[in-house]
């Protein structure tokens, strides 16, 4: 089960689902440093598969040993090749990665404004992605554009699945 944003603000952040990331994620973490450096393997795919493990090991500690810890800076890093490098690489994930950051981080990091930018930035470069029409309806939704969130979650509907 992921970590996916919710219209009703809930988490899939459950004690059952932290264990299976505790157990499974730094595993992920070492198998993906270990072949980092082949010249063989697919370097978008990499980037998102390390960017998605580090997010469960993340949450895997609760959000407040991940803050103490510094995990906002690494999982931020780790994404910055999904932006900068690999834009493209699964319609954007690396801005829905972004987004997702932005709308559920607690204070001081919440910034809706970073999240529709990022959210948006990923619609504009792939409108038929039903992730990212469903992400802009939650931004939308959650600042009280309704109107927009309705439109967004109906473009959702009628687009196709093309998450990786």
């Amino acid at each position: 089960k992921g970590n996916t944003l919710r219209a009703d603000e809930s988490s899939s952040d459950s004690i059952e689902n932290r264990k299976l990331w505790k157990k499974h994620a730094p595993e992920a973490m070492k198998l993906l440093k270990d072949i980092k450096n082949n010249e063989n393997i697919d370097k978008p795919l990499h980037a998102f598969l390390y960017a998605e493990a580090f997010m469960y090991n993340s949450c895997s500690k609760g959000i407040i040993k991940a803050a103490l810890s510094g995990d906002a800076i690494h999982f931020k890093k780790n994404v910055e090749p999904l932006i900068k490098e690999y834009q493209n690489y699964g319609s954007c994930v690396g801005h829905t990665f972004m987004g997702a950051f932005y709308l559920e981080a607690p204070w001081p990091i919440h910034n809706s404004n970073k999240a529709k930018h990022h959210f948006m930035r990923a619609v504009n470069l792939h409108p038929m992605s039903r992730r990212n029409q469903y992400n802009c309806g939650i931004q939308a939704m959650r600042s009280g554009n309704y109107e927009e969130a309705e439109n967004r979650f109906l473009n959702a509907i009628k687009s196709k699945c093309d998450s990786v």
